[in-house]
């Protein structure tokens, strides 16, 4: 990846007293949460893959444009990299899951039957870009999707669509380091909303093994690219 791409996607951490102060949200996880259906597996994708897309990516990300979407249908309709995405994915995640969730995510379909029309997003986060929380069109897309942080990581924020205002805790925080996969389903998919908060920097929870005293480190955010997979909804 050239010079320029990497000061593009850069980050950098620092964990100084001061910083801490400014915070008042709790630190983001480094685990996943205990909501049924999320899945961040210990699995990452390639350095030199994710280095591949980013550069057939960003061509398309012109002035403010900050989302790219492609359909297809199998291996038909989407470009050889992506196609290469999903089959690295597929491959990974086989041990991550269990079996009936990676058959939702990557369906073994006999020849003679059509497969499902799948749709993949590139969202592109600049630093101070988010999203606000939402659950993913019921109508367009079903269950079982991906999510992966391309170079830069990011805070994913989760709350329940119906909240009890007696018992609400506020958003789950999750941080998705460079390269992680995350994967949603079941209630994980239904019934939580998922958004990115604006923010150029986060409060994120300190590596684990690592005894500093402090409550996480100030993470400056660099320009963050999501990928999402999913399968249209047969109309």
């Amino acid at each position: 990846m050239d010079n320029n791409n990497m000061e593009l996607f850069g980050e950098s951490e620092s964990g100084s007293d001061d910083d801490e102060e400014l915070w008042d949200p709790p630190a983001a996880s480094r685990s996943c949460p205990a909501i049924e259906g999320l899945h961040l597996t210990t699995a990452s994708i390639p350095e030199n893959l994710a280095s591949t897309l980013v550069e057939q990516l960003l061509p398309y990300f012109h002035a403010r444009s900050d989302q790219v979407m492609l359909f297809g249908a199998g291996t038909d309709g989407l470009p050889p990299f992506i196609n290469s995405l999903i089959s690295t994915l597929s491959g990974l995640l086989q041990s991550q899951l269990s079996p009936s969730t990676h058959k939702l995510l990557f369906p073994q379909i006999p020849a003679d039957m059509l497969y499902p029309a799948r749709q993949v997003i590139f969202n592109l986060y600049r630093p101070g870009d988010g999203i606000s929380p939402h659950i993913d069109l019921l109508g367009r897309f079903g269950d079982g999707i991906i999510i992966v942080s391309l170079i830069s990581g990011i805070v994913m924020q989760f709350s329940r669509e119906e909240e009890d205002a007696l018992l609400s805790v506020g958003p789950l925080s999750l941080w998705l380091p460079s390269r992680s996969i995350l994967v949603l389903e079941k209630e994980a998919r239904y019934a939580w909303k998922h958004g990115i908060p604006p923010r150029k920097q986060d409060f994120v929870e300190e590596v684990e093994g690592t005894d500093t005293g402090a409550a996480g480190l100030i993470v400056a955010l660099g320009s963050a690219l999501l990928f999402a997979g999913f399968f249209l909804v047969p109309k």
